[in-house]
């Protein structure tokens, strides 16, 4: 992300760091999964849960695999003993990468929502302290009929109350994981068993949505109503700086 258009906490959010975290914290759930169903020993499950990322490891490896999931499981697994093994089990790059994408949606819409939350909260103040202050009302750029400034925020926060409501939606659409093996190898009882386990674990949804179609979708939806929602936002700047035109 480019440092002067970026806020820290979603700059934070598509930073490698978290990037790195979140494939950790998947692939510790899944191998949970696979515990609880009897596949992993429930001993090693928990040696797996204390590995920790070694980032100049994982510089080492990538020097020679140029592959960034092979590299990122050898830097792990080197944190740990023989129970490394259990580790990626189960599970192609793609796992990984687009849960954590996914993910890193969800947090995304979290900002935003809570700045919408915000937004919305000095919209009503303004609408309630100036209910009874007349301004110009504007037509096609120019004055028309006087209208209430109160009135004025009062339709923004109503617009941004829509625009809260898709975010809301929004993040449940893209709350989505993917957990099938390579090549789907993995479909059938077993997967759709551990997807459960998996997802909860994440604070997912409960859905078969590790289809790949779903991935595809959740991200072309996510890309859109965000351009849309950032496109309206502009839209209120320019009518906050007609008014002091």
């Amino acid at each position: 992300m480019i440092d002067r258009y970026s806020r820290p906490a979603m700059k934070q959010v598509w930073s490698e760091e978290n990037t790195f975290d979140l494939w950790l914290k998947i692939e510790i759930a899944a191998t949970n999964a696979w515990a609880q169903l009897g596949v992993v020993p429930p001993d090693q499950a928990e040696k797996i849960g204390k590995a920790r990322f070694d980032r100049a490891e994982y510089d080492r490896w990538f020097e020679s695999t140029k592959h960034d999931i092979v590299s990122f499981t050898r830097s792990v697994t080197s944190t740990i003993g023989p129970e490394g093994r259990w580790l990626h089990h189960g599970l192609t790059s793609n796992d990984v990468k687009d849960t954590a994408l996914s993910i890193q949606l969800t947090q995304s819409v979290d900002l935003i929502d809570n700045e919408c939350v915000r937004l919305m909260s000095s919209l009503r103040s303004v609408a309630e302290k100036f209910a009874l202050t007349p301004c110009m009302g504007r037509s096609h750029g120019i004055h028309a009929e006087p209208m209430s400034f109160g009135l004025k925020a009062a339709l923004w926060w109503d617009e941004m109350q829509r625009h809260l409501n898709r975010l809301q939606l929004l993040r449940s659409e893209v709350a989505v994981g993917m957990l099938r093996g390579s090549l789907m190898y993995y479909l059938g009882m077993v997967i759709i068993s551990i997807s459960f386990i998996y997802y909860s674990s994440l604070n997912f949804e409960v859905s078969l949505g590790w289809i790949i179609a779903s991935i595809f979708w959740g991200r072309f939806k996510a890309k859109k109503e965000l351009i849309e929602i950032d496109t309206k936002l502009i839209m209120e700047e320019k009518n906050i700086f007609l008014l002091l035109l």
